[in-house]
C-alpha cells in the first residue's frame, strides 16, 4: 500500500467514525456542557495523535519527492469535502504535521504544492500553521515567502 493510500485510509476511517458519532448523537447533546458533543469525542484526539506518529515514522523513511508530494496532496485536499467546523479544523490541523516532510520535496514539487495551496485555501481562512507551511514550501522552492498584510506584516 502506498503512503498516500494509507493517509487517505486513515482520514476516511476518521470521517466514517465521526459520521457515526454524529448520527448517534441526540439534538442538543453537549449543549451547555451537558453530555458529550461529537467535537469533544475522544476519536478526535486519537486521530490527531495517530496521524502525528504516522507522519513522524514516514519522515524517518526519507521518502522520495514524488511519494511525499502525493501524501501532502491527499492531506491538503481532505478538508474540501467536510462542512462541520470541528472536522474542518481537525483536517486543517494535520497540515502542520506535514511541515517536516517539506525537506523531502524537490524544489519543483514544493513550488507546485505552494501554488496549489494558495489556490485552494483562501487567504482570509489561513491559520498560522498554514501560513508557516506555505512559507516553508516557498523557501524549499527557492523563493522568498510572500509578504502578507499591511506593510508586509502578518
Amino acid at each position: 500500500m502506498s503512503a498516500a493510500t494509507e493517509v487517505r485510509r486513515r482520514i476516511d476511517a476518521y470521517l466514517d467514525e465521526i459520521d457515526q458519532i454524529i448520527a448517534q448523537s441526540k439534538p442538543g447533546q453537549g449543549l451547555f456542557g451537558f453530555g458529550t458533543s461529537p467535537k469533544n469525542d475522544p476519536c478526535n484526539e486519537r486521530f490527531l495523535t495517530g496521524m502525528q506518529s504516522w507522519f513522524e515514522q514516514f519522515a524517518l523513511t526519507a521518502p522520495l519527492s514524488d511519494e511525499t508530494e502525493e501524501v501532502m496532496e491527499v492531506v491538503f485536499t481532505a478538508q474540501e469535502e467536510r462542512r462541520q467546523d470541528f472536522v474542518f479544523f481537525m483536517l486543517s490541523a494535520i497540515h502542520g504535521m506535514t511541515i517536516p516532510l517539506i525537506d523531502c520535496l524537490s524544489p519543483d514539487a514544493a513550488e507546485r504544492l505552494a501554488a496549489a495551496y494558495e489556490r485552494r485555501i483562501p487567504r482570509t481562512q489561513r491559520m498560522p500553521v498554514q501560513l508557516k507551511l506555505l512559507d516553508d514550501l516557498y523557501r524549499r522552492a527557492g523563493k522568498q515567502p510572500k509578504k502578507r498584510g499591511f506593510f508586509g506584516r502578518r
